[in-house]
């Protein structure tokens, strides 16, 4: 029987990462025989690899039929969902931050402040605006109304404290605000035409998305917890914001007036917290190599899991009502299974994992801070 397992999947290899079955050549595919790539289970299989060596500091933008993945060095890439490239664009700049989809368009920006929308179904250049100061977080399309008439807009912040928000069709300046003089830092976060910025020296900033009125504010330096870390996401579970202060301190805030709820300690965590996708659990890793289940709902610990890992600075997170998957800084990826048992499935060595997103039951996508994007399935 495992025979004939590996037969059929050498021949769907075959079908799947021919070249003969392509009409352009697809050199920087591979798949398999990565040296440093290690299977720890036998279910799990690599079906194509895309390898563009280079650097990638931002994650996937998946749909239906597309991957849409982004390089450091202002290159866009589309492929299908078999790995092919469909097309290539390029921008002048650094792209650091993540590419947002809304049907038929790609926003990107620069670092140093350039603002791209992209025709995502060839990669032409649409407009290109300069915002004159660099962009310092993350992108988030919001809903607005402009003219009358229903739109979507694209905020961030920039280095200086201030907010854009730009209309993705015109590029027409809907509103932006001056927050203060720092850094706006990590996601925006938008729920319920409000919008959530945090700046680099502690304060979470609840802004008005249709006006860029500033609601309320919260100083996290008032309780002495520490300064907000650049990296780490804002989320909410629908009811309120929750972060993660350098000090090691869970803090959720009222969406609604900028309260807290309840916060906990949790010393030596590295500076990064994740939901579940059913906004249920907060997860966490500490310096020990154990992985943290907290409650969104009031911050009680609900699971623990050893890794036996250490010197981790970051891990990527993903869930369905079935399974979950966790991948670390060091490459190595674990299925958590739906009675809650860790299972080691894939060792990438050296490849700083920067996305990992469940497909389907049986299949998984994950890209790297070294330019792979690797498809696998679970037989």
């Amino acid at each position: 029987m495992k025979f004939y397992h590996l037969l059929l999947f050498f021949l769907y290899s075959i079908i799947i990462i021919s070249p003969n079955a392509f009409t352009q050549d697809l050199s920087n595919n591979e798949a398999s025989g990565d040296s440093s790539f290690q299977i720890n289970d036998s279910t799990v299989q690599k079906v194509w690899e895309v390898n563009n060596d280079t650097t990638s500091s931002s994650g996937l933008v998946l749909s239906d039929n597309n991957i849409y993945s982004t390089l450091d060095e202002g290159l866009i890439y589309c492929y299908d969902l078999i790995g092919k490239e469909k097309w290539v664009a390029e921008v002048f700049g650094d792209l650091k931050n993540n590419t947002v989809q809304y049907k038929d368009l790609l926003l990107v920006s620069t670092v140093a402040g350039d603002l791209y929308s992209i025709n995502a179904n060839n990669g032409d250049v649409v407009q290109v605006m300069g915002i004159g100061e660099n962009v310092t977080t993350q992108l988030e399309l919001i809903d607005i109304i402009n003219a009358g008439y229903k739109s979507k807009a694209v905020v961030f912040g920039t280095e200086s404290g201030t907010i854009y928000c730009y209309d993705i069709f015109s590029f027409e300046l809907i509103w932006k605000v001056k927050l203060n003089d720092s850094p706006l830092v990590s996601n925006p976060l938008s729920v319920d035409y409000k919008i959530f910025f945090k700046d680099s020296v502690s304060t979470i900033y609840s802004v008005n998305s249709r006006t860029g009125f500033l609601i309320w504010k919260y100083d996290f330096k008032k309780n002495e917890s520490g300064n907000e870390n650049q990296n780490s996401l804002t989320l909410t579970n629908g009811k309120n914001i929750i972060v993660l202060s350098t000090s090691g301190e869970v803090v959720a805030i009222d969406l609604l007036n900028g309260k807290i709820d309840w916060s906990i300690k949790k010393l030596d965590v590295i500076p990064q917290i994740q939901i579940s996708n059913d906004k249920q659990k907060l997860i966490l890793l500490n310096k020990k190599g154990e992985l943290i289940f907290l409650s969104s709902k009031d911050g009680k610990e609900i699971g623990k899991m050893y890794l036996k890992k250490e010197n981790i600075t970051s891990f990527c997170y993903d869930d369905t009502d079935s399974f979950s998957l966790l991948s670390l800084s060091d490459g190595s990826v674990f299925k958590i299974d739906d009675k809650f048992i860790l299972h080691p499935i894939l060792n990438l060595e050296k490849s700083f994992i920067n996305t990992i997103k469940i497909l389907t039951d049986d299949q998984f996508i994950m890209s790297t801070q070294n330019g792979k994007i690797l498809l696998y399935k679970f037989d």
